[in-house]
């Protein structure tokens, strides 16, 4: 097709490079970004990822091949679904057509130029200075971030930019493919189609975002619901990926995980109601990303910021069952024959020896402490330390964080030898290297400052300001110090052995 239409091997190349990465560009840079910059409460778009995937060659030929299959079982079983073998179907019909089309009209005289074609040239002239004009409108909203606020002036810079950035590329195009240079002001119709369809492009988008932020479902429209709230059952680290926008395959998971069909999506929709009111929220703590799963069979994401409140509030839909038995799935065992149980407080770990009667016992009060669980709870206190149920079934370890309030479940536990209440300042430390990070949330490098402790009197004024990173569990009902890290060296008085415990600072 590129040979097809052009008179030069670099035009050749330049056509080559449109078709293979032209709707790359589109749809993951450019629609993707002004996606994310224009809508409030964005997270992702199904349709358009998969846009992108029957769109892009490179990715459609991935799509059908199945590379990214690892497992034997699930390569041998996969088959493309109709979408994507359709999509591979109109690409060469399309491009088998296309060619035939430039073959009749292409003429001798047009021999060494850049375009065999004068059709192919427009359309690639348009196709190029079209996306260029979004770019643009991309670029500007990414650097000064134009439409926080919204307002004419807003839209004014945004159209001016993509105006600017079509011209120019309009412009270059004619230069390259007309001599004398005094000919590339033609085609000034072209040229005004090409700005209108940028600004009415740019336009769409800021019509669209009351609409996409204010998005809110009928409860006869959904199936079902999947609520994740940043920084509530997840460790410092996690968190702070996620806050810098670096993990959105934790957060896939977790929508997986707290997908709610009952009693837990209608809590949730009662919840998400208030929220979707507050608008973007000036007091936010935190987001929480919710999947609607439509009864047509489509998925609608949507972030919402989450302030102090709308925080206190959520306790409607963590408290209820549906929400507590995903996100404390040990409560769903009822027997544990074949599994062990490993307690451990953050520092050391210890198998408990239990029969299955002793392993059930535990099993049920660990569920009647979860059912009276109340968020509030969670401000007061971290967790005395968790345990690992080790299943040789399933080849899989589930770990439960054990809090101080679990009355029924700390009982049993020192009634079966595991030292409950034990903190890490009750060990005897011989050492301490501490990484301060004053650059904040998220940013591990640069600016980090270490300090290492050794003496007594340095060691003593450390006393009660570490947990163990391991029970750093709850990042905004509990927050601890996320820019002191600390490697706590401690020692077994028994054995004289030193065991090293990730630690991060107490909050002040």
């Amino acid at each position: 097709m590129a040979a097809a239409v052009s008179g030069r091997v670099a035009f050749a190349v330049a056509v080559l490079a449109v078709l293979l990465f032209y709707f790359e560009i589109l749809a993951q840079y450019v629609l993707l970004g002004m996606s994310q910059e224009i809508f409030h409460t964005f997270y992702r778009i199904p349709l358009l990822e998969e846009a992108g995937r029957l769109l892009v060659p490179a990715r459609l030929a991935d799509t059908l091949a199945g590379t990214f299959l690892y497992e034997k079982r699930e390569v041998l079983e996969y088959f493309p679904n109709g979408g994507q073998i359709c999509a591979a179907l109109a690409w060469i019909l399309l491009l088998g057509v296309a060619i035939l089309l430039v073959l009749g009209r292409r003429k001798t005289e047009m021999t060494g130029r850049g375009f065999a074609s004068r059709l192919a040239e427009r359309v690639t002239e348009f196709l190029l200075s079209v996306l260029a004009g979004l770019c643009a409108c991309t670029l500007i909203l990414k650097i000064f971030h134009i439409m926080g606020e919204g307002g004419l002036k807003g839209v004014l810079c945004l159209t001016l930019a993509g105006v600017v950035g079509t011209l120019a590329v309009h412009l270059l195009v004619e230069g390259l493919v007309r001599v004398p240079l005094r000919k590339i002001a033609r085609r000034k119709g072209q040229l005004a189609a090409e700005c209108i369809a940028v600004c009415v492009a740019a336009l769409a988008f800021l019509e669209g975002r009351d609409s996409f932020d204010g998005f809110y479902p009928r409860p006869d429209q959904i199936k079902g619901l999947s609520i994740f709230m940043n920084g509530v059952d997840i460790d410092q680290a996690q968190y702070e990926e996620i806050e810098a926008g670096r993990d959105h395959y934790l957060i896939d998971s977790r929508l997986a995980q707290y997908s709610l069909h009952e009693n837990g999506m209608e809590e949730g929709l009662a919840w998400l109601r208030t929220v979707c009111r507050q608008g973007k929220g000036s007091g936010r703590v935190t987001t929480a990303t919710v999947c609607y799963e439509m009864k047509s069979g489509a998925m609608k994401y949507r972030a919402y910021p989450v302030d102090e409140e709308s925080l206190d509030a959520f306790a409607g839909v963590y408290e209820c069952g549906e929400y507590k038995e995903k996100a404390y799935p040990l409560t769903e065992i009822k027997e544990a024959d074949q599994e062990r149980l490993v307690w451990s407080d953050g520092v050391l770990e210890q198998t408990l020896r239990l029969t299955a009667q002793e392993k059930k016992d535990f099993l049920a009060a660990y569920k009647a402490d979860v059912d009276s669980l109340k968020l509030a709870e969670l401000k007061e206190s971290l967790p005395v330390g968790y345990i690992e149920l080790e299943s040789e079934v399933s080849a899989k370890d589930m770990r439960a964080a054990i809090y101080p309030f679990f009355g029924r479940t700390c009982n049993f536990l020192k009634e079966h030898g595991a030292d409950v209440g034990k903190q890490i300042e009750d060990y005897k430390i011989v050492g301490l290297k501490v990484k301060n990070m004053p650059s904040g949330t998220g940013k591990r490098t640069g600016n980090t400052g270490i300090r290492f402790y050794q003496e007594e009197e340095d060691l003593e004024a450390w006393r009660g300001k570490l947990v163990p990173e391991d029970l750093a569990i709850q990042p905004i009902l509990h927050p601890v110090d996320g820019r002191t890290y600390a490697e706590t060296e401690i020692k077994d008085e028994d054995t004289s052995s030193v065991t090293i415990t990730q630690c991060y600072g107490k909050a002040k």
